[in-house]
């Protein structure tokens, strides 16, 4: 082996502790790796897009009424309770929780 063969796997330079080189990359963030996200993100997005392509108009249509219908019916049973009766079931739901759940005094008296 010659001198300089022995030596080669020798990093030459400072010494950087791995503290300041975390540090240091995760300061070092740059508009093209918000760029690159942002292109990451939309190829993920467009993935999305041609799986809706591939179902057909009758699935399409199905999932539409599918929505409005679970929609109106959503909205049915929040119309139908009062402010009152949502207060009384809260009230009774926290009245069957153990001690556990209560909020703690703090301070004198």
């Amino acid at each position: 082996m010659t001198k300089d063969g022995a030596y080669d796997h020798v990093v030459r330079g400072r010494l950087a502790l791995k503290a300041t080189t975390t540090t240091a990359k995760k300061a070092k963030k740059t508009k093209k790796d918000k760029r690159e996200k942002g292109d990451r993100e939309r190829s993920a997005s467009g993935k999305a897009t041609a799986k809706e392509e591939t179902r057909t108009k009758a699935e399409l249509a199905y999932e539409a009424h599918y929505k409005r219908a679970r929609e109106a019916q959503m909205i049915k049973e929040m119309a139908s309770k009062s402010h009152k009766d949502k207060v009384r079931e809260f009230n009774e739901k926290l009245s069957k929780l153990s001690e556990h759940h209560d909020i703690p005094k703090v301070g004198p008296g």
